[in-house]
C-alpha cells in the first residue's frame, strides 16, 4: 500500500500537469461526454493533481452537481483551491491520500487519470473507487503505456530521457506501462462491463514537444537520488532535448493512453 511518487509537485508540478492537460484534455472530454457525464452527478477526481480535470467535471455537472478532487500534495491542492474556488460553487478539494479514501455508495463517478502507474498496489486503489461508487455508478481510469512512446528523427537524448523516467519509476515501484492492465484490475475490483480505449496524442507543436523536458525537469532530483544520472548529464540531455524540439521536422509520439472505464 505504498506510493513513492516521482515527479515534482507544488507550483511546478502543478505546471507541468497543466501543459500535458492541454494536449490530452479533448480526449478525456470527449469521454466524460461519452459516458454521460451530466448535470446533478457527485464525482470523485481521484489524484487530481492541478484540477484540470476536476473543473471540467464542474463544468459538466453544473450547480445541482458536486465534485471533489483529493491529492496527496497539500501545496498543490492549496494552488488549485486559491485558482478555482472562487470561481466554482460545485468544487471542492481536499489533501488526501488516495489509499484513505474511505467514503462508500456516494459517487456517480470516480475518476483517475496519471495516478495509478506510480503506486504499488494500485488496485487498493481501484477497489477504493469502486467502494465510494453508488449502484450503476462508472469509474474512469486514464493510464499510461509507454512502450509505444517514441520521437522521429531518432534522438539519443530523448533514449535516455524515457530511459530514465522509466527507470526511476520502476524503482520506486510504479510502472509505467499499467495502461493495458487496467481492465483486468478493474475487474479484480468488482467492476462489471469494464471498456477500453486507446488514444496516443502525437506532438508537433513547440508548445507540446516541451513536455519531456518539463518532465525531466520535474523529476530530476529523484534520479539525482536513485543514483540513476548525475546533474552534469541532466543538465546535458536538457540541453540537447531543446536543440531536439527546435528543428521543425522533429515530432514526438507520447505515450499510449489507456481509457478504461467499468461499472458497479
Amino acid at each position: 500500500m505504498k506510493t513513492n511518487y516521482v515527479i515534482s509537485g507544488g507550483q511546478k508540478g502543478k505546471d507541468r500537469l497543466k501543459v500535458l492537460s492541454e494536449v490530452v484534455q479533448g480526449t478525456t472530454l470527449n469521454l466524460l461526454k461519452n459516458l454521460g457525464i451530466c448535470e446533478g452527478m457527485h464525482c470523485l477526481d481521484v489524484g487530481c493533481g492541478g484540477g484540470d480535470v476536476t473543473i471540467e467535471i464542474a463544468k459538466l455537472i453544473g450547480a445541482k452537481g458536486k465534485v471533489i478532487g483529493i491529492d496527496m500534495d497539500s501545496s498543490i491542492i492549496q494552488l488549485s483551491q486559491e485558482e478555482f474556488n472562487p470561481k466554482f460553487t460545485n468544487v471542492e478539494f481536499r489533501a488526501l491520500n488516495a489509499f484513505d479514501i474511505d467514503e462508500k455508495l456516494q459517487y456517480d463517478l470516480t475518476y483517475s487519470r496519471f495516478l495509478l502507474a506510480h503506486l504499488t498496489n494500485p488496485e487498493i486503489v481501484t477497489t477504493k473507487m469502486y467502494q465510494a461508487l453508488k449502484s450503476g455508478g462508472v469509474a474512469i481510469v486514464e493510464e499510461t503505456d509507454f512502450s509505444g512512446y517514441y520521437c522521429y528523427p531518432e534522438s539519443q537524448a530523448f533514449a535516455r530521457y524515457l530511459e530514465l523516467h522509466r527507470q526511476v519509476i520502476n524503482r520506486r515501484g510504479g510502472n509505467v506501462d499499467l495502461g493495458a492492465k487496467i481492465p483486468k484490475i478493474l475487474r479484480g475490483s468488482g467492476f462489471k462491463n469494464v471498456q477500453v480505449n486507446l488514444v496516443q496524442p502525437i506532438f508537433t507543436k513547440l508548445s507540446e514537444k516541451i513536455i519531456p523536458q518539463i518532465t525531466l525537469l520535474n523529476i530530476k532530483e529523484a534520479i539525482i537520488s536513485e543514483n540513476l544520472a548525475s546533474q552534469k548529464e541532466i543538465d546535458s540531455l536538457l540541453a540537447e532535448l531543446s536543440q531536439f524540439i527546435e528543428k521543425p521536422e522533429s515530432i514526438i509520439v507520447f505515450a499510449r493512453l489507456f481509457q478504461v472505464w467499468g461499472y458497479k
